[in-house]
């Protein structure tokens, strides 16, 4: 979790930033964190949202953090981006066999290996091609 900002002090972390498409340092804007539902046994849980900005294209991030908290100590369970969004809701409803190669292609965008990415994206177009029925010859 993040301390309390001090007043000339900014606050900074590394972000993946869609917009850059690359992993940036962020300046963490304002913070929020819900009740601290802490019982007497020390055990609860907390989430925390964080508004931060990418220092390289200036444009919001918002996240959304999961804590468990066990004798007093903090543990991230889960975090989650909530904007820019960058779940593509239209593909969880594709196949597995298209999923697949589309999230590899993902990966190899994110990564800037772009010819792997492209090879990836055809991958994702002959599954699409299988996926209804087509199965003669390839897109090499």
């Amino acid at each position: 979790m993040t301390e309390e900002q001090n007043n000339n002090e900014e606050l900074k972390e590394i972000n993946f930033c869609p917009t850059c498409n690359s992993m940036v340092e962020t300046t963490i804007i304002h913070t929020y964190n819900s009740e601290n539902n802490m019982d007497e046994s020390l055990h609860g849980n907390i989430t925390e949202v964080l508004l931060s900005k990418c220092l390289n294209c200036q444009n919001p991030l918002l996240k959304k953090r999961y804590f468990q908290i066990f004798g007093g100590e903090y543990y991230l369970q889960n975090e989650l981006q909530l904007f820019p969004n960058t779940e593509n809701k239209a593909i969880k409803n594709c196949p597995e066999i298209v999923i697949k190669p589309y999230k590899e292609a993902l990966k190899c965008y994110r990564a800037h290996a772009y010819d792997a990415c492209v090879i990836m994206c055809r991958k994702g177009i002959e599954a699409i091609c299988i996926d209804k029925g087509e199965i003669k010859g390839a897109l090499a």
